[in-house]
């Protein structure tokens, strides 16, 4: 299409008819894809017309209905189905050709029938959806959710119905019921349970093990989560080899948390299985054994002390004995003293000074031992003593006759004996005379009273001096407080008396031996469970009590002991008294002194032969009664002697809508507010059943009782026992055991079955059927009551009967048919459909159709046969009346179809036509795309130049806009050389300069922004305010106006806000000043002036923009807003700014642009 030659008119009447002809194709076109049209008529270039009608428009549809997932039908007013597609066949499980014709209703399950009725009634007003049940050919029931509107279909009301099953729905709710119910276990565990999958990475975690870990675990790698040491070898546990094996024993590991925490865990783990029994992961419990193990340690911590305690008692006797020793041998050196001063004093004190010395000498020596030293003369009584001997007899230090070197004081003997326990002081004298006369030495202990009454030990030793006649003249000696002493010894005493006692009353074997293994020292209790003497035990003889077999062991064992000083721990049988080995656990302990080295060995052997019994036996007792408390489907609450609740079973908690921590505490009585009667009434709390047989002691079964369960928000209902427990030899009973189930659904299911009875026999009633059950053994036909009506029966008669006595009333020519079917029926063959008459007792005759089915023993006899029969009479008669309709119809046919032959061959011709009709409008489309094609070409044409002519004003305001900063940046670079030759040219200056330039060139830069952000598109609608968008559109163009001398003043009356695009009304904006500007520069108006108002009317915006250059002619003021419209000339404008604005402001924003003259100029009004 060229367009060399026609002016722009031609050019836009012609755009003008290919653009009417587009729209009336898009208009056909879109009345063909609705549906609205069933023919259209074409008219040749000749000016032929012929009519077409539309084929095939369906089968989109019907290709879009077959596909879905969903089972779709049309149904008939009745309820029949008139068509279907394959889904609902296929979840019906009935072929299309059968399903076809039934009603919809018969597939409907019959406890749903009353709600399938009301919905069929119901949505002829509007479009309705129930969930209810459909049966199967085979009989299975499959639950779907049922959409239905009306809809009319030739002229007749029909109903649209979609079939969406929902089986899978169904089963991913209970596979997310099996999921909570799983999570609720988990989160009930006592133990931290994590589930992990084949690589380890954790994919559940009970809250106990978000506790335990800190953190959320989850998707995480357990190793990662859980780093875990195993205690024995102190390895890191890791989860993915330990699950190689099969089987797994558990292992004690510890786990330090990232707070430092450290907790000791006993892990289990066991293999997670699919359903094709294939390892799908890991489940991992960790049971906390912190406590346990603290525990463990503090006992073990105790028994160490306590041996600590006995060891550190002998060694502070063994040290007390040392320093007695020491003492003795002080008293020996300090006699050795005495007679050297005796030899001093005989030899007429040689040497004062050397006296003095060894006096000095030995009243530090006194001090520092703490040994008073005393001298008593026989003949006049006096006693010298020192200071230490006067502290320790609880004196106060005295001056009365002493002197500087010896510190000794003079007393007389009553100073002494004063002290001495009353008990004490005769012992004394009598043991004094005795050492007198026997000339041996002194030494005896005996106890003095301090004046505070405190009780002291004291320790004298002494010896008496002779005169040449034999004469005791004086006495020697030492005083040493063994208060302390005494103490220890008698705490010794006594704590080693305490703990042989227990050690042979204790049940345990124990022993003492030695550093090196060698046992010195067994309690009674191993001498009475061996048999043995302590000479036979001695030392190593322990072995000949151990099992042969063990014996190495242990061996090896006991010598790494003594050999690295670590406890032993181990478990092996000892032999007893009467030759049998039982098993015993023992442990040994060591006492070590200071430096760490081991001074003896402390053995126990506890018998845990019968424990393990009794341990297993509980363990097995206890591990049976909880799997089948925590399985078994009944609720379990266990009462004290008062009623209290004391514990109760998952399922408990689970019918009862509570955990057990909301009952702990509670009795019957307490929650009587939550239980319900039968008939409604509130259950009294001393009439619950526990209570009941707590008060009588008897057992109470069978009582039913509605329960508020609060986490379904409904009452459940509760068939409960109870049972009390006697301890031996009382007879009120100690606790009481209630077990109940949840009897809801059955109650449900039991009235539901009553209400499906119900409407079974109604139904039966209604389609004159009954149903039958003959046992061919006793001949016994039982039949259900709607058969009275049909057989002209009444009573029992209709009811019960025998299969002779109904074959009978079978008609003659249908009876022997009817036996050969019975006769004909096997296991592989069990069901039959069959139509028979039968003659009633009035002598009437009806017709029956009858479905029946039997069973058979393993003889292949037949047990049973159940069936419904249906009383067919009217539909006989009405199939023979369709069948009379039907021949009658067939000769209609017959004479139809000669006019149809003669029909047939008009129609050949009429397609034809259709054919060639066809053809044309496909050239005619062809014509219009071309038509299309052009337009848009043109369009393109003047986006083009718009786009040009946009970016033209974009690079003349940017040159406006730069003019000024490029003269200011031009000053102060012509200004740097001058300052430069004048010496004036600073760091200061410079930087000022810089920095005056660099804020033009900032200045600059964003004027080329706001010009990209002005002519970048709007994708997206926004709100803005108008006045704004004036600013923004004058800060672009105002150099221009300013260079032209021309004034704009703003008159913004109101601050009104859009919504549209603020960039597309900038530049509508921008386009009717630039044309304003044109204008007045064209007229050379006197005092240009440019006026712009915005306000708001009547809830839009209003923005009028007027200047004063003399307004617009009147013969083009109607042709402005015309594309290509102009009167600047072909080198000034293109005349599409106004064409554009106009459609910007219409079409684009919904509003208007109009334009006017006023006295002065022209006036553009814009109101959006």
């Amino acid at each position: 299409m060229t367009t060399g030659n026609r002016t722009k008119k031609e050019l836009l009447a012609e755009n003008e008819i290919l653009r009417l002809r587009l729209e009336e194709a898009e208009e056909t076109l879109r009345a063909i894809g609705s549906g609205g049209v069933d023919a259209f008529v074409i008219t040749s270039p000749e000016g032929k017309q012929q009519v077409f009608t539309l084929k095939g428009a369906e089968q989109p549809y019907r290709i879009l209905v077959e596909s879905i997932n969903e089972g779709a039908a049309i149904l008939a007013a009745d309820g029949a189905i008139l068509y279907c597609n394959k889904r609902l066949s296929t979840m019906l499980q009935i072929p299309l050709e059968r399903l076809i014709g039934t009603k919809l209703g018969a597939h409907v399950a019959p406890k749903d029938f009353h709600t399938f009725t009301a919905l069929f009634e119901s949505c002829v007003q509007e479009s309705l959806s129930e969930e209810i049940a459909m049966t199967t050919m085979a009989g299975g029931s499959i639950p779907v959710l049922l959409s239905c509107c009306a809809n009319e279909t030739s002229g007749a009301q029909g109903i649209s119905v979609v079939v969406t099953d929902l089986t899978q729905q169904r089963r991913n709710e209970e596979i997310l019921a099996s999921e909570h119910f799983s999570t609720s276990i988990v989160e009930q565990a006592s133990d931290a349970i994590v589930v992990c999958d084949v690589k380890g990475k954790i994919i559940r975690a009970s809250q106990l093990a978000h506790s335990l870990c800190g953190t959320n675990p989850l998707l995480k790698p357990f190793a990662k989560m859980f780093r875990l040491r195993i205690k024995e070898s102190g390895a890191l546990f890791s989860l993915l080899p330990h699950m190689q094996v099969n089987r797994f024993s558990s292992i004690e590991v510890e786990f330090k948390r990232n707070d430092g925490k450290l907790f000791s865990l006993l892990l289990n783990a066991t293999h997670l299985k699919n359903i094709r029994n294939q390892n799908n992961g890991s489940i991992v419990t960790l049971a906390d054994i912190t406590e346990r193990k603290l525990t463990e340690q503090a006992l073990q911590q105790s028994e160490i002390r306590l041996q600590s305690a006995y060891s550190h008692l002998q060694f502070v006797n063994e040290e007390l004995q040392i320093a007695y020793e020491e003492l003795q041998m002080q008293s020996e050196a300090l006699q050795n003293q005495n007679q050297e001063l005796e030899q001093l004093w005989e030899r007429s004190k040689r040497s004062e000074e050397a006296i003095s010395k060894s006096e000095e000498r030995l009243a530090l020596a006194t001090s520092a031992t703490q040994v008073g030293i005393f001298d008593w003369d026989v003949a006049t009584g006096k006693v010298f003593w020192t200071q230490t001997h006067e502290s320790i007899f609880g004196y106060a230090p005295t001056t009365a006759i002493t002197t500087a070197s010896t510190a000794i004081t003079q007393h007389d003997r009553s100073r002494w004996s004063d002290r001495v326990h009353p008990e004490d002081l005769p012992l004394i004298e009598e043991e004094s005379r005795r050492c007198m006369q026997d000339c041996t030495p002194v030494d005896f202990k005996y106890r003095i009273i301090w004046p505070d009454g405190s009780l002291h030990w004291i320790e004298s030793k002494g010896v008496f001096l002779y005169d040449g006649n034999g004469h005791a003249i004086r006495m020697l000696g030492i005083a040493i407080d063994i208060t302390e002493r005494k103490r220890i010894e008698e705490a010794l005493n006594e704590s080693e008396s305490r703990f042989r006692t227990m050690a042979n009353a204790i049940p345990q074997l124990a022993w003492i031996a030695r550093a090196d293994g060698h046992i010195f020292w067994y309690n009674q209790r191993w001498y009475e469970y061996t048999g043995t003497t302590p000479e036979q035990m001695e030392g190593w003889g322990w072995q000949s009590v151990h099992d042969p077999s063990e014996l190495a062991r242990v061996l090896e064992r006991w010598q790494t002991s003594i050999a690295t000083g670590e406890p032993f721990e181990m478990t092996f049988p000892l032999r007893g008294a009467d030759g049998d080995f039982r098993p015993f656990l023992t442990r040994i302990i060591p006492l070590k002194d200071a430096a760490g080295r081991v001074q003896q060995w402390f053995g126990t052997n506890t018998d845990i032969n019968e424990l393990k019994l009794v341990e297993l036996s509980l363990r097995e007792s206890e591990e049976r009664h909880r799997v089948l408390a925590e399985t078994m489907l009944q609720g379990v609450v266990h009462h004290d002697s008062n009623g209290t609740i004391i514990t109760m079973n998952p399922s408990a908690e689970r019918i009862l809508g509570k955990g057990l921590e909301n009952f702990l505490g509670n009795s019957s009585v307490d929650v009587e507010e939550n239980t319900i009667h039968e008939n409604g009434e509130k259950f009294p709390g001393m009439e619950h059943p526990a209570m009941v047989a707590l008060r009588t002691g008897i057992t109470v079964r069978g009582v039913i009782m509605g329960v508020f369960n609060p986490k379904m928000d409904e009452y459940r209902w509760i068939s409960i026992d109870a049972v009390p427990v006697f301890h031996p030899g009382e007879t009120a009973p100690s606790e009481v055991f209630t077990v109940f189930e949840d009897i809801t659904e059955r109650r449900q299911v039991e009235k539901a079955l009553q209400a499906s009875e119900q409407r079974i026999q109604q139904a039966l009633r209604v389609s004159r059927s009954f149903t039958f059950d003959w046992l061919p053994d006793t001949d016994h036909v039982q039949r259900s009551a709607s058969c009275g009506e049909i057989l002209n029966l009444t009573g029992d008669e209709a009811l019960n009967d025998t299969g002779e006595h109904f074959i009978q009333q079978i008609h003659p020519d249908d009876r022997v048919g009817f036996l050969d079917i019975l006769h004909k029926l096997t296991p592989a063959n069990s069901s039959y459909v069959t139509e028979y008459r039968v003659i009633r007792n009035d002598g009437s005759e009806i017709m029956l159709e009858e479905v029946g089915h039997g069973t058979f023993y393993n003889s292949g006899t037949l047990e049973r046969l159940v069936g419904v029969t249906t009383d067919i009479t009217i539909r006989k008669q009405a199939e023979q009346e369709l069948q009379k309709a039907h021949d009658e119809l067939e000769q209609r046919v017959h004479e139809r179809t000669k006019d149809l032959a003669n029909s047939i061959e008009r129609l050949h011709n009429e397609i034809e036509d259709r054919e060639r009709a066809e053809t044309s409008l496909l050239h005619e489309t062809v014509e219009r795309l071309q038509a299309v094609e052009a337009l848009r070409e043109k369009e393109q044409m003047l986006i083009h130049q718009s786009r040009q002519a946009a970016m033209g004003e974009m690079i003349g305001n940017i040159a406006h806009q730069w003019r000024q900063p490029l003269n200011s940046l031009g000053l102060i670079v012509q200004h740097l050389p001058l300052k430069y030759e004048l010496g004036e040219f600073t760091k200061e200056f410079l930087s000022n300069s810089v920095g005056q330039s660099m804020q033009l060139v900032q200045h600059m830069s964003k004027t080329i922004d706001d010009f990209r952000n002005f002519f970048r598109p709007d994708r997206e609608k926004v709100e803005f305010r108008v006045n704004e968008t004036i600013s923004t559109t004058l800060k672009l163009i105002e150099d221009s106006f300013i260079s032209q001398h021309i004034k704009i003043e703003v008159l913004d009356k109101e601050s009104t806000v859009l919504y549209g695009y603020r960039n597309e009304f900038a530049q509508a904006l921008l386009n009717i000043l630039n044309n304003a500007r044109d204008a007045l520069t064209e007229r050379k108006t006197e005092k240009p002036r440019v006026t712009i108002t915005s306000r708001s009317k009547n809830g839009s915006a209003v923005v009028t923009i007027s200047d004063n250059a003399g307004g617009i002619p009147k013969e083009i003021l109607n042709k402005i807003f015309e594309p290509y419209f102009t009167t600047k000339g072909p080198q000034a404008g293109t005349g599409i700014g106004l064409f554009m604005s106009k459609t910007i402001i219409e079409k684009n924003m919904g509003g208007t642009l109009t334009v006017r003259n006023t006295a002065e100029g022209a006036e553009f009004r814009i109101e959006v």
